[in-house]
């Protein structure tokens, strides 16, 4: 990618991001994810913003105490021409894994291609919050000076067994 595109590419990555901001310190944001609702309860923004590599996502509380992760592809870090389809395929595996297996996964509450977001923020997804510890910070090392690949040399053979062996029965 030449530097030119380069630039482009995160400056519209960085638009998009404003744009997130924006659609939740007008209101705008809650106010639409509310009309999901099976109630249509008013919800606020619980904490920060979750991100991953390729996906953000924000925690929506509404008045009844229930908790939503409202999710959206990363701007530029998935093909633009397949965030519908992906967005629709993510929802079609939970689905798959919640009627075909034992492991727990969110329900989807909504989810619609970008053309269905009035925000102009992209397809989405919404389903139920999940509170959790990650794996990765339970064996992450806190003695690193930053998150690091590190992992904690305190963790016994018997407890990386367990993990080993439940990460395979997911997997199979």
């Amino acid at each position: 990618m030449d530097t030119n595109a380069l630039l482009v590419h995160v400056a519209q990555g960085q638009l998009w991001v404003d744009n997130v901001n924006e659609a939740h310190m007008t209101g705008r944001l809650c106010q639409w994810v509310s009309t999901f609702h099976r109630d249509n309860l008013p919800c606020v923004l619980d904490g920060t913003f979750h991100h991953g590599a390729f996906k953000a996502g924000m925690k929506m509380v509404f008045t009844d105490s229930t908790a939503w992760m409202v999710r959206f592809p990363r701007f530029g870090m998935v093909c633009e021409d397949y965030t519908d389809e992906k967005v629709a395929m993510e929802v079609s595996v939970l689905n798959l894994i919640r009627n075909t297996t034992t492991i727990s996964v969110p329900t989807v509450r909504a989810w619609g291609p970008a053309a269905s977001n009035s925000l102009d923020l992209g397809p989405f997804i919404m389903m139920d919050f999940i509170n959790g510890v990650s794996l990765s910070s339970l064996l992450q090392d806190p003695n690193a000076e930053r998150p690091s690949r590190v992992m904690r040399d305190d963790i016994s053979d018997s407890d990386i067994k367990v993990i080993y062996r439940q990460l395979a029965n997911f997997l199979l």
